[in-house]
């Protein structure tokens, strides 16, 4: 410990620093008691990280549908060619076909719990 200064000035100011130092200390520790806000400023973390993350999401969200949408686009045209190209009586014939091969197994459970 240092000695206890004798001129009256320097006296003041150690006990004006001293002053200083605990009001510091006094300071920190009820910062650190201080529950309510110290779960405020973690609510508000939280709530920051959780905006972050949604903004993330909704980001790649829309990258996402932005492919989906072009690959519908370019699709349109394949699936538009491939359904005129049909042979309409072809596909009645094979519809009628599959009724009638499937009709014995009607209501008899399917591997997956539904019926056929």
């Amino acid at each position: 410990m240092t000695e206890t200064p004798t001129d009256p000035a320097e006296l003041r100011a150690e006990i004006a620093a001293t002053r200083a130092d605990l009001g510091a200390t006094i300071e920190a520790l009820s910062a650190k008691t201080d529950v309510k806000a110290r779960a405020k400023g973690a609510a508000s973390d939280a709530v920051e990280q959780t905006k972050e993350r949604v903004r993330a999401v909704r980001d790649e969200a829309g990258q996402v549908v932005a492919s989906v949408g072009d690959r519908v686009r370019s699709g349109r045209t394949s699936v538009r060619d491939s359904v005129t190209d049909v042979d309409v009586p072809a596909a009645a014939r094979m519809s009628e076909l599959a009724e009638r091969v499937m009709l014995p197994y009607a209501g008899v459970p399917t591997e997956s719990g539904g019926s056929a």
